[in-house]
């Protein structure tokens, strides 16, 4: 089977993603891999390419930094901003699939952030689609500057309607 990827994605091929066309498949206390197909069927979205990417850069502000929260901490950029970048770059390589008013949200973080960075560098966020599940996908990100890598670990999104999760939030919000 013949697929044609979204325009806006980049897709790695069967052996860039595992070498023999096997996707991991999260359960229990252990990933154990199953074979793929070319395409993920998921509904309601459009198919998914396993592998699909995203990306997106930043130039380090001092307000992404420790020491715009708090003048005690080094100005070096922080943790949550890196989770920020990584949590986008997850959003852009699923939301060319989302139609009507699907969106993804993030549901779950498990990352390391190893390497400090300063104000005015760029940093680059990098989401590779990992595994799925239903509605929820799991993706391996990675943030490098210049020089190194400085964080790297794991995202996992859910596709959910916009209109019915802002119903939710506004009976929340009451």
């Amino acid at each position: 089977m013949e697929t044609t990827p979204h325009p806006r994605a980049y897709i790695l091929n069967d052996n860039e993603l595992r070498g023999d066309g096997a996707l991991p498949v999260q359960g229990g206390s252990q990933t154990r891999l199953r074979p793929t197909t070319p395409v993920i069927d998921l509904s309601p979205m459009k198919p998914v390419p396993p592998g699909v990417r995203g990306e997106t850069e930043h130039k380090v502000a001092f307000e992404d930094t420790l020491t715009y929260h708090d003048p005690q901490l080094p100005p070096v950029f922080s943790t949550p901003h890196m989770i920020g970048l990584m949590e986008v770059a997850a959003f852009r390589a699923l939301q060319p699939y989302c139609e009507g008013d699907e969106i993804t949200v993030g549901t779950a973080i498990n990352i390391e952030h190893r390497a400090a960075t300063g104000v005015g560098a760029l940093v680059k966020a990098e989401a590779t689609l990992e595994s799925a599940n239903g509605r929820f996908y799991v993706f391996r990100v990675s943030v490098r500057d210049d020089h190194q890598e400085i964080g790297s670990g794991t995202v996992s999104r859910a596709v959910v309607s916009l209109g019915k999760f802002m119903q939710r939030l506004a009976k929340s919000s009451t």
